[in-house]
């Protein structure tokens, strides 16, 4: 069984709980709800605690990166140690650690948070400021928009684009992120959805809470229920359900009492509430746990709520890129591996930890040291690492040993492949 926890500050989260962390004010909109095992070593084969985790009940298509911050240094000026180039700070004492993406067209369109003297900005992938580091918060781009905040102006949130303009003002109490072209806020203490012109699409000052947007759908919070609206605000799927998560292709999982299961866009249950644990569907599939029983071992179901699919581990998790990351239990804990879609290893479970995989990489754990394999279980690069997150744009945020330099001391960065 999972349990739900703050990313940022670890806080358990309480059933129902919105897209913000009831106990650090943390987004809980950008992959910074992680879930853990109730027992045993952390991790539930999405990332683990420093590579990122996800929702098993409906974030099974991605792992998501967790909390680590840093600073940034002088723009395109460094040197390597240990494979990674190291940028000098412009007098912040801590520092980033980047190497440039070699990637291919397209790359243009990440931006990649950064910290300077306290303030945060964006990089590109050739680790040139783009965004002057001014905010005291800046998220990852999503849907060509990165969400800011200012402390000049009460920490209210804003949004920039992808040459640097701060084309929505700062003047959000919250903010998700944008995605189908649309963004959540709370202004004035009243949930709305705007556009990627600032523009406000609808006011819902009916509801206690609403999720940024997954295909088109935003989970919608009143009297304790949950429903959906779309992107133009208009309740799509009145709230009646106890739980509920995003949209993944074209399904969401909801749960009502101890059991969970998967509607469609108009609010019809597709798959009948029969599962005790449930993950989204990623691939056409969906990982879910069929009975409380002891000893019960997660199988894969289609779209149509027909066992597709019974593994080799008693525990797998979402695909990704055609593979999915399994795990078993031994005397000295869980190990992980990946499997492919007739359930059986194709990388054998000897790794402490393991995340999705994204751009052909995957991070992995080995005695507490983080690397990358490739879909051949090959590792191209060696666990040196103190935290992996997926690779972006020919990109990956990673944290590594300390490395002393001139007026402070690295700890993470970004490397590429």
């Amino acid at each position: 069984m999972m349990a739900p926890a703050c990313r940022e500050c670890g806080a358990q989260l309480p059933k129902g709980t919105g897209d913000w962390c009831p106990e650090c004010g943390a987004s809980l909109t950008a992959g910074a709800r992680s879930w853990e095992l109730d027992s045993g070593p952390a991790g539930d084969g999405t990332g683990g605690s420093a590579a990122g985790r996800e929702s098993t009940r409906a974030r099974g298509a991605r792992s998501r990166t967790g909390g680590l911050r840093g600073l940034l240094g002088r723009r395109r000026v460094g040197w390597a140690i240990a494979g990674v180039v190291i940028l000098a700070a412009l007098g912040a004492g801590i520092y980033w650690a980047v190497t440039a993406s070699r990637g291919g067209e397209g790359e243009e369109a990440y931006l990649y948070p950064i910290m300077v003297g306290g303030k945060w900005g964006y990089m590109d992938a050739t680790a040139a400021v783009v965004v002057e580091p001014l905010f005291v918060d800046a998220r990852d781009f999503s849907d060509g928009m990165g969400a800011v905040r200012r402390d000049t102006d009460g920490y209210l949130w804003g949004y920039v684009d992808h040459t640097g303009a701060v084309v929505i003002g700062t003047q959000y109490e919250m903010a998700t992120d944008f995605n189908d072209g649309r963004a959540v806020v709370v202004h004035d203490d009243t949930w709305s959805v705007i556009d990627r012109s600032g523009a406000l699409v609808a006011e819902l000052p009916q509801y206690d809470n609403l999720s940024e947007f997954h295909e088109g759908m935003s989970r919608a919070l009143f009297g304790g229920l949950w429903g959906y609206v779309d992107t133009e605000g208009h309740t799509v799927i009145e709230p009646q359900f106890e739980y509920a998560e995003d949209f993944s292709e074209g399904l969401a999982a909801v749960g009502l009492g101890s059991v969970w299961g998967y509607i469609d866009k108009t609010g019809k249950f597709v798959v009948e509430p029969l599962f005790p644990e449930v993950q989204g569907f990623s691939e056409g599939l969906a990982a879910v746990l069929p009975t409380r029983e002891v000893g019960a071992e997660m199988v894969y179901i289609n779209t149509r709520g027909e066992l597709a699919l019974d593994p080799e581990p008693k525990w797998a998790f979402g695909f990704s890129e055609g593979l999915a990351v399994g795990m078993v239990a031994e005397d000295t804990g869980f190990k992980f591996g990946y499997i492919d879609k007739t359930g059986s290893w194709v990388i054998e479970p000897r790794f402490d930890n393991a995340s999705s995989f994204s751009e052909g990489l995957a991070a992995v754990s080995v005695d507490g040291e983080w690397g990358y394999v490739d879909t051949t279980g090959t590792m191209v690069i060696e666990p040196r690492l103190w935290g992996a997150f997926d690779f972006r744009g020919g990109i990956a945020r990673v944290g590594h040993a300390p490395v002393s330099l001139e007026g402070g001391t690295a700890y993470e960065g970004y490397i590429d492949k």
